[in-house]
């Protein structure tokens, strides 16, 4: 949702009627798409899911929900989101159709590629696209520069996320950045959370921010490193903290889009 959410802050003043019905469509898109996203997730990864400590109990994996009512929850939470995809325009609409292809792509990235965090920050973060799409044309810097933010973010907090899993993933013969990075745990979400300070900062002076945004995004910034050097990768109950404590910064980054 945040990422759809940056997209409507970009295009839209906070002042306008349509800023607030933007928000209330994306976050009713984001619900019903996302669930079946994750629904998708777990029928590809139930055999695995099985075997993984973590995942064992999910309902597909644990068979407390069988796969014909999976399916159905599936086309329940698709229609939902075909109601949302209506009220888009044609960019848009194209934009969250190649989206929810990645959707379908990513689960099986894992026994291809080290990277299936990657593919998820370019599926997560098309919201960002759409959002502005459906408002303006694509042919500003600001919403790629935006996408690039968010995609960075993702590749950081999903790196920390798959570090819950490690040892399974390796059992399993499964990939991750975790897996790559294993031996310095700290460099890629660093080198992301980095880069989405310097590209955030191009932004704000692009936009012409106060000095607010700047003092803000350099607080925020700061206290992320701070709680990067104090992440135990070897713990996976910080791990989970950690990856849940970005929502935290997704929601300053929105924040900071007013100003």
């Amino acid at each position: 949702m945040l990422p759809c959410w940056w997209g409507v802050a970009l295009s839209l003043s906070a002042l306008q009627k349509e800023f607030w019905q933007q928000l209330v469509l994306f976050f009713i898109g984001s619900v019903c798409l996302r669930s079946a996203g994750c629904i998708v997730n777990d029928w590809v990864d139930q055999v695995y899911d099985r075997q993984v400590a973590r995942t064992r109990n999910r309902p597909l994996a644990s068979h407390a929900v069988s796969k014909k009512q999976a399916l159905f929850a599936f086309l329940f939470m698709l229609s939902g989101g075909a109601g949302v995809w209506f009220c888009l325009n044609l960019i848009a609409k194209i934009l969250s159709i190649c989206a929810f292809g990645l959707l379908f792509v990513y689960p099986f990235m894992k026994r291809i590629t080290h990277w299936p965090q990657l593919v998820l920050g370019f599926a997560f973060n098309s919201g960002v696209l759409i959002g502005f799409a459906n408002q303006h044309p694509l042919n500003s810097p600001q919403p790629w520069l935006l996408y690039g933010v968010g995609i960075s973010w993702t590749l950081a907090y999903d790196t920390i996320y798959a570090f819950q899993d490690i040892r399974d993933d390796i059992f399993l013969n499964l990939k991750s950045t975790a897996i790559l990075f294993k031996e310095k745990p700290h460099l890629l979400p660093f080198v992301c959370y980095g880069s989405m300070f310097i590209v955030l900062w191009i932004l704000c002076t692009i936009r012409s921010c106060s000095w607010v945004s700047f003092f803000t995004l350099g607080c925020v910034f700061v206290l992320t490193f701070i709680r990067l050097k104090q992440w135990d990768s070897y713990c996976a109950s910080d791990c989970l903290r950690f990856f849940m404590q970005n929502v935290y910064l997704g929601l300053l980054i929105f924040i900071l889009l007013f100003f």
